[in-house]
């Protein structure tokens, strides 16, 4: 599976909006607890569960604003996608097991740039 993963706060609706345009193709998994950061976009492959890394299908998305659910799920996940603001504290360091594989920025309409991170496993 890929994992998005934003912090609760830094979650914007230019992040939301990107995550909804990746998993466009597959299911997008979230907690209850993150179901309010969706509720202004609705989408049918949408599915809410709290076990939501454990539910998700090879092929299907999860959104988490934890690097330690992604850690604790690590042998299910094939991707992680992180999204951090330009000068927010680099939580990279947590992916050791993970190769940058490419990253791009994007403009928020509420800060300067979004980076957008890709990491595959080792």
């Amino acid at each position: 599976m890929t994992v998005f993963c934003c912090s609760e706060t830094d979650c914007n609706c230019e992040v939301i909006e990107r995550i909804l345009q990746l998993s466009s193709k597959a299911a997008l998994w979230i907690s209850s607890e993150s179901r309010e950061m969706f509720d202004n976009y609705p989408s049918d492959h949408l599915n809410i569960s709290d076990e939501y890394m454990s539910e998700a299908a090879k092929d299907d998305f999860c959104f988490t604003t934890s690097i330690d659910d992604i850690c604790k799920h690590e042998d299910r996940v094939e991707m992680v996608i992180l999204y951090r603001y330009k000068g927010e504290a680099d939580y990279s360091e947590n992916l050791r097991n993970w190769s940058l594989i490419k990253s791009d920025s994007f403009e928020s309409g509420r800060r300067e740039l979004i980076k957008e991170e890709f990491f595959v496993r080792r």
